[in-house]
C-alpha cells in the first residue's frame, strides 16, 4: 500500500501527543493513475494538518467509491472559518501569516486534482478541525488472490 509509509514520516513531524493514523482502505485492488501527483496532494494535506494540529489526531486514508477513489485527511486542528473556506484553494491564500508557507500548496493540489478530472474540497469547523479530501475517477481492478501482497 503506497500511502502507508506517510504514517511514520508524519508521526515524527507531528506535535508530541498528536496521533497520526493511516486508515487502510483495502489492498485487493489495483488502480492505474498518476501516483506521484496523488501522493503530492496527500503529502500537502498531511503537512498542513501537522502544521495546524497541536493536540488530538490526524487520520488519513482512502475509500473506493462508485466512481473512483476518495482520499481524505481529517485532523483535530484549529479548523477554518466558514468565510475562508471558499478561497482556501486559491493562489497565495494564507490563513495564518505566522505559519511557514507561500499559500500555493492547496492551489497546486486543486490544479493536480482538476487535471485528473477529480474534485477537491474541505469540511471544517472552527476550533474542531478539518477534513481535506479529493476524489478522482478510476476503475479499480480486483487483484487475483495469488498476486495479493502479504
Amino acid at each position: 500500500d503506497l500511502f502507508a509509509p506517510q504514517e511514520k514520516i508524519f508521526q515524527m513531524k507531528a506535535e508530541k501527543g498528536v496521533k497520526v493514523k493511516y486508515e487502510h482502505g483495502g489492498n485487493d485492488y489495483l488502480i492505474v493513475s498518476e501516483f506521484t501527483r496523488l501522493n503530492q496532494v496527500l503529502i500537502n494535506f498531511l503537512s498542513n494538518a501537522v502544521k495546524f494540529t497541536q493536540s488530538g489526531s490526524i487520520c488519513y486514508g482512502y475509500k473506493l467509491t462508485y466512481s473512483g477513489l476518495y482520499v481524505y485527511v481529517t485532523d483535530t486542528g484549529v479548523g477554518i472559518e466558514e468565510k475562508s473556506r471558499a478561497s482556501i484553494f486559491e493562489r497565495f491564500v494564507k490563513l495564518d501569516s505566522f505559519k511557514q508557507g507561500t499559500g500555493l500548496g492547496l492551489s497546486i493540489c486543486k490544479m493536480i486534482v482538476t487535471k485528473l478530472n477529480g474534485e477537491i474540497g474541505v469540511k471544517s469547523e472552527l476550533g474542531k478541525g478539518s477534513t481535506f479530501w479529493f476524489t478522482f475517477p478510476c476503475t479499480p481492478v480486483k487483484v487475483p488472490e495469488d498476486e495479493k501482497p502479504s
